[in-house]
């Protein structure tokens, strides 16, 4: 079994090619991903937490 991110998912079921990050390393509190695409999905992640709460 493994684990992987969302963003990664999201690419997958996209159809993009997506390189894998397994043995790449960082700090607990740090992506494996671009800052960009970090923002983007913290930003998507605000629209659908607020869609929720109605």
């Amino acid at each position: 079994m493994f684990f992987v991110s969302e963003e990664f998912l999201r690419r997958h079921e996209s159809g993009e090619e997506v390189q894998s990050t397994l043995g790449e390393v960082v700090q607990y509190d740090e992506t494996l991903f671009p800052d960009e695409q970090a923002q983007k999905a913290a930003r998507r992640d605000a629209v659908r937490a607020k869609q929720d709460e109605r």
